[in-house]
């Protein structure tokens, strides 16, 4: 096996397996990890993945919890199974912020002006806003939309956000350029066993966004009975216990929890890795667009919203 790093960002990867599979050629994998709420459901919509033959895949059925059986982005894993799965909440330093964070709706206090940051993304920012504003994302409207727009154009314009991040929230929330950000959870989570034990990670009251990275075979794919059987095989226990301890986000299988207690790893008893019932019930789906191009699905998206990420 010949496991390569090879998705710096999900758009860059999707356009070049754009050019292959609509050409009819072979990507060169034979198994990919892709992303929910956007690329795995445009993955589907424009027919680039296999049907996956359960047959092959005992372990999932038997060990995935049931919140990844027949997910409503992917009815009956037809074309994929969940890899891993993580939070979309707030990250703090409680020194900073002098307080308990635990709306939402903090992320736009003006106490807070000049020290909030936000993703610069048309996903996690907008889905996590509508929760702040009452509405549940996954059947939210494009009237929802506009008014989450211009509730984000409102913070922005005021000064209460800092900067609009990618991946590098990190520094700034342990620099303290930033006293609360958007955050994901493992991030949070890696930080405080890394050696910044005062940072803390909040499911805020109105409740936080489960993502999810799925794997699924590209059309054209060599060897995909083999890919099934690395899918299955990560299903094991023992193994999807090894691979959450490495990489702490949200582990589908959740037996690997006892794996894991019994190797005496603190992270099976972080609820950032398994998720208690109360906390999965705060725990959201997003609005998943309908794809109108093969290459642009954020065309589906109110016009000034994308505008306002690029800022």
């Amino acid at each position: 096996m010949h496991y390569v790093e090879v998705i710096q960002a999900y758009d860059e990867f999707f356009a070049k397996l754009h050019v292959l599979l609509e050409a009819e050629q072979p990507t060169g994998y034979d198994l990919i990890v892709m992303g929910y709420p956007e690329w795995l459901p445009l993955m589907m919509a424009n027919d680039y993945l296999i049907p996956l033959d359960h047959s092959q895949l005992p372990n999932f059925a038997a060990n995935a919890a049931s919140k990844y059986q027949d997910p409503p982005y992917d009815p009956g894993n037809q074309f994929s199974i969940p890899y891993m799965s993580g939070i979309t909440g707030i990250g703090y330093d409680p020194e900073l912020t002098g307080r308990e964070i635990t709306s939402v709706m903090d992320l736009f206090d003006p106490a807070f002006e000049g020290k909030v940051g936000m993703f610069g993304d048309t996903e996690d920012m907008p889905n996590l806003t509508l929760l702040g504003m009452g509405v549940e994302p996954s059947e939210s409207t494009e009237d929802d939309w506009q008014a989450a727009a211009d509730m984000l154009t409102k913070q922005r314009d005021d000064g209460i956000v800092r900067q609009y991040f990618g991946q590098n929230y990190v520094n700034a929330l342990t620099s303290g350029n930033v006293a609360l950000t958007m955050a994901w959870s493992a991030d949070v989570l890696q930080l405080q066993m890394g050696g910044f034990p005062n940072l803390k990670f909040v499911v805020p009251d109105e409740g936080a966004m489960l993502w999810t990275d799925s794997l699924c075979i590209p059309k054209f794919a060599e060897h995909p009975l083999d890919a099934l059987t690395f899918m299955d095989f990560i299903y094991r226990p023992d193994v999807a216990a090894m691979i959450v301890g490495w990489i702490q986000n949200v582990s589908p299988v959740p037996i690997s929890q006892d794996v894991l207690r019994q190797e005496g790893n603190p992270v099976a008893e972080s609820p950032l890795v398994f998720p208690t019932a109360e906390m999965y019930s705060r725990l959201h789906g997003y609005r998943v667009l309908t794809p109108v191009g093969a290459a642009d699905v954020g065309s589906a998206l109110p016009a000034d919203l994308p505008e306002l990420t690029r800022r």
